[in-house]
């Protein structure tokens, strides 16, 4: 995941496609907190068609540089691996998981 939001976020024009058609933001991944954890890995599943997308059309661009052009292709390439996606999804339910026991035991009342 930080793979890709690196990709995105390095450039203005890449990240201008990326909002353009996918309405999402890419989260960063934070090594402490859960829920920005969650936050990631929320934010790819449920936008993952648009990514790849996304990716597709920095590829194919002629505009692009061919370094670019290379990168988004590799990472086209890995999202589109099965084992990628059950991941995904499976990181996803295990993060909301812990997020909301994080949550719950960051809550003032609790004893």
């Amino acid at each position: 995941m930080s793979e890709l939001h690196n990709f995105f976020i390095i450039s203005t024009h890449r990240w201008e496609i990326f909002v353009q058609r996918t309405n999402l933001r890419v989260k960063s991944l934070s090594q402490t907190r859960w829920s920005a954890r969650h936050d990631a890995c929320y934010a790819l599943e449920k936008g993952w068609s648009a990514i790849i997308d996304a990716l597709e059309f920095i590829a194919e661009s002629r505009d692009e540089k061919p370094t670019t052009r290379s990168e988004a292709t590799g990472l086209q390439r890995k999202l589109q691996h099965l084992e990628t996606a059950i991941l995904v999804i499976v990181w996803n339910v295990i993060l909301y998981r812990f997020n909301a026991a994080s949550k719950k035991l960051q809550e003032s009342q609790a004893d």
